[in-house]
């Protein structure tokens, strides 16, 4: 029976995992995620934190930017520019890479380290659950980029102009998906490692491993991976806040009225 990956790329696979997940053991002073023992409490808590004023201003100045490098030459120009660049060495670094953003690999793998490792306040059990968290809470608006802006794969089959220009409901390949997911594990690991900069640095520079080998399988425009990578910026920044909110923030609340009757009322946290 033929295996499902090549056994070359399986053990490469294993050993970047490993790399990743070895790198997120317990160290000292490593930063802490708040976990309540309720997962669903704590994802509804990250997308209150997610979807708020400032992050969306952030995420649509990306989207902006996005925007102008889709719909010029630029994107194009840096696409043949690493195209060029492409041989054997980058091609064999993008398949050992590139399944790690997929959200059918991850997903379970963060789930399964978050649910049955025991809670740990910052290592391996905790990376488990930023990642997975991460993925939860910044998936709806990456689905919703991707679909909304509507450009193209480069040299993508049944389209009419298969490009990078930005032609909304048209196509679903405007935020990458893989360069989101594929980020997210090392941005973790970098987060959860305040104090050690070869750790961080390590972790923000393997962030953009998937993301690279997107583009140089021709399977996105940089743009798009650009785009793919600071959702999952975003995500695992919103997961790190934890429990703090922000000055601005209102929510409605259930309050005790005279003789015990209920209402709703606006609490602003400070």
């Amino acid at each position: 029976m033929q295996a499902l990956f090549p056994q070359p790329l399986t053990i490469c696979m294993n050993k970047l995992l490993c790399t990743v997940l070895l790198s997120a053991l317990p160290l000292s002073g490593m930063a802490q995620v708040v976990q309540s023992g309720d997962w669903f409490d704590d994802m509804a808590k990250d997308a209150d934190r997610f979807y708020t004023r400032d992050r969306l201003t952030r995420l649509g100045v990306a989207m902006g930017v996005g925007a102008v490098v889709a719909n010029t030459n630029a994107d194009q120009s840096i696409q043949n520019s690493i195209q060029a660049g492409r041989n054997s060495g980058t091609d064999n670094f993008s398949t050992s890479v590139k399944q790690i953003g997929e959200w059918k690999y991850m997903l379970p793998i963060s789930w399964g380290i978050s649910a049955l490792l025991p809670k740990d306040n910052g290592g391996l059990q905790t990376w488990g659950n930023l990642t997975l968290r991460s993925i939860v809470v910044g998936t709806p608006s990456t689905l919703i980029g991707q679909r909304l802006a509507g450009a193209s794969r480069p040299n993508e089959e049944g389209v009419a102009v298969p490009d990078s220009k930005w032609r909304p409901l048209q196509d679903d390949n405007s935020v990458s998906g893989h360069s989101f997911v594929g980020a997210i594990p090392f941005l973790a690991m970098a987060e959860l490692n305040p104090n050690s900069i070869g750790l961080k640095t390590l972790g923000y520079a393997a962030s953009f491993a998937v993301p690279f080998s997107r583009v140089n399988d021709n399977d996105h425009y940089p743009s798009q991976a650009a785009l793919g990578w600071y959702m999952a910026y975003e995500s695992v920044q919103t997961v790190m806040e934890g429990g703090k909110r922000k000055a601005t923030a209102l929510r409605i609340v259930p309050i005790q009225m005279a003789h015990g009757q209920l209402g709703l009322g606006l609490q602003k946290s400070w």
